[in-house]
């Protein structure tokens, strides 16, 4: 129950921070290393999920299936390309 409530916590922090350009994409790099697995999953849903308009659900899910099935470097990588997406 409380890794939970952390891991919502490290969610949050990591996306103010790139909202607020506290950090740069060095930094976020190495913010995404150190963060659990559920909270980068957590982070390439709320990037996928940016995407939808309420038209597209077959397109985002496929997003999301694709995104699943990504190893953790590739996950931190998709990341990384689409950092801006958490900006807007």
């Amino acid at each position: 129950m409380f890794g939970m409530f952390k891991n919502r916590k490290l969610f949050k922090e990591f996306v103010l921070d790139v909202k607020e350009h506290r950090c740069g994409i060095a930094q976020a790099r190495e913010r995404l290393k150190e963060l659990p697995i559920d909270v980068v999953r957590a982070i390439g849903k709320e990037i996928i999920f940016s995407d939808y308009d309420g038209y597209n659900y077959s397109s985002k899910n496929q997003s999301l299936c694709y995104f699943d099935s990504l190893d953790r470097w590739q996950k931190e990588f998709y990341i990384e390309q689409r950092l801006y997406k958490l900006c807007t």
